[in-house]
């Protein structure tokens, strides 16, 4: 039997690497404030660093915490990408991805303030959204109300449960974004069935013409 390999064309894995050091050099100026409190006061040095010296050293300190860091090959999967986003598009992309698992949700969120809040996290996901969300079930009022950031801490689960056993350190890179009480608080409680796994998720926004994550 002859096993086929994926190249990656050397532009693509250093585009890749170039993200990736520059999302480490500057992670800890974009934690989500909960794991900003744990964290920094061991690293409080971190804030001085000029430049080039967060460049040699914060991707040291990352790759020590993280167990290692993601391989650049495997950048090559949307999935793992979304770890070298900003921490304001992780949640966005993150929220995208749970609500086109359950497209039903959006045209439920018929208070004011639930939708305009939804409106402004998915960002240009949101009208693609809105047309993919007649072909999905409803759901009950409170769910239709949770925020953005619920969402996005349920569309994170669906993004771990699709992730490969040897990613965890692309789920840590992802988990800093989120705030860690609310995962730890959300962890089995909700019940939200999935309406579609990921990668059908995926393909439905592509067919919307939304590219994820980006």
């Amino acid at each position: 039997m002859t096993v086929q390999r994926t190249t990656v064309a050397p532009d693509r894995l250093a585009t890749w690497a170039q993200a990736l050091g520059a999302r480490l050099e500057g992670l800890h100026h974009d934690l989500d404030a909960e794991w900003r409190d744990e964290i920094m006061p061991a690293w409080a040095f971190a804030d001085a660093l000029t430049p080039a010296w967060a460049r040699r050293v914060m991707p040291r300190l990352w790759a020590a915490r993280l167990g290692g860091l993601p391989g650049l090959a495997r950048m090559a999967d949307p999935l793992a990408r979304l770890c070298l986003l900003p921490r304001t598009e992780v949640l966005s992309r993150l929220c995208t991805l749970a609500i086109a698992s359950r497209p039903g949700v959006l045209r439920c969120c018929i208070d004011r303030e639930a939708r305009a809040q939804m409106r402004a996290a998915l960002a240009e996901s949101f009208e693609p959204l809105m047309e993919i969300s007649r072909r999905g079930k409803p759901v009950d009022s409170t769910v239709a109300g949770w925020s953005p950031v619920v969402w996005a801490c349920i569309g994170w689960a669906d993004w771990c449960a699709a992730l490969s056993p040897a990613d965890a350190a692309v789920r840590e890179l992802v988990r800093l974004s989120l705030p860690r009480r609310m995962l730890d608080g959300l962890a089995g409680s909700l019940g939200v069935p999935t309406e579609r796994p990921v990668p059908q998720a995926i393909e439905l926004l592509a067919e919307a013409g939304v590219e994820w994550p980006c």
